[in-house]
C-alpha cells in the first residue's frame, strides 16, 4: 500500500477547519530516530521517552480542542503517522483547560484543586484552552510547539532548536473507503520499517 506522497504544502484557498479527516505525517528534525525502536519478530514499537510524551500529547489534541477527534495514531522512529477528524460546529468561546506539563512554579496549592489535577511533586503540566473551532494547521502548530518545548527540558536545550520539521505532510480522507485504506496502513506501518521510504539505521 502506498500512502507514502501526500501534499507538503496546504491546498490553496482550501478550509482547513472545515469538517473533515485527515491523515497527518509529521518527521523529526533532519530524521532522526528520536521516537522509538522497532525490535523483535513481530517488530514491536519500544517508544523512547520523548516517544511516550509524543503519544501523550497526541492523546491530548482532543481533549484540548472541541469538536477535534483523533484516531489511529503510529509511533515510528523518526516520524509519526496519524488521523485528525474536525467537526467544527459555530464559533463559540474558549474555555479554560489545564493539560500537559505545568511547571512547579505554576501549580496551584493542593487543596485548590480539582481531583482529576492532583498529581506527584515535579511533574509538570502545561496550561491552555480548550478552543471550539480549530483548523488542521493550528492543531499541529500546537502539537508541535508543545512536543518541542517538553523535548528541549527534557534533553537542557534553549533555543531554537525544534524537535520537527519545520512541515508537516497532510491527505484530504475522502470518504469510508479511504479513511478504512489510511487506518489499515497506520496499523501496519511498524512491520514495514524496513521498506519505509523514511527508513534509517
Amino acid at each position: 500500500m502506498n500512502l507514502h506522497h501526500r501534499k507538503l504544502h496546504r491546498l490553496k484557498d482550501y478550509d482547513y477547519g472545515q469538517s473533515g479527516a485527515y491523515f497527518v505525517t509529521v518527521c523529526t528534525e533532519n530524521r532522526k530516530n528520536l521516537l522509538c525502536e522497532i525490535v523483535g519478530n513481530d517488530e514491536g514499537v519500544v517508544p523512547t521517552p520523548i516517544g511516550l510524551k509524543v503519544i501523550e500529547c497526541w492523546e491530548h489534541i482532543e481533549k484540548l480542542n472541541e469538536n477535534v477527534f483523533v484516531d489511529q495514531f503510529c509511533l515510528m522512529p523518526n516520524h509519526i503517522h496519524g488521523i485528525i477528524v474536525i467537526t467544527n460546529q459555530e464559533l463559540g468561546e474558549p474555555i479554560k483547560k489545564v493539560y500537559g506539563f505545568e511547571t512547579e512554579e505554576r501549580r496551584e496549592p493542593e487543596d485548590r484543586r480539582e481531583p482529576e489535577d492532583r498529581r506527584e511533586p515535579g511533574e509538570r503540566r502545561e496550561t491552555g484552552e480548550r478552543r471550539p473551532r480549530r483548523s488542521l494547521p493550528g492543531l499541529m502548530k500546537d502539537f508541535k510547539s508543545v512536543t518541542t518545548r517538553i523535548y528541549k527540558r527534557m534533553v537542557g536545550r534553549t533555543g531554537d532548536t525544534s524537535i520537527w520539521q519545520p512541515s508537516y505532510y497532510d491527505e484530504i480522507i475522502k470518504n469510508d473507503k479511504h479513511y478504512l485504506k489510511v487506518w489499515d496502513y497506520i496499523e501496519h506501518n511498524p512491520v514495514m520499517w524496513s521498506e519505509d521510504e523514511y527508513f534509517s539505521r
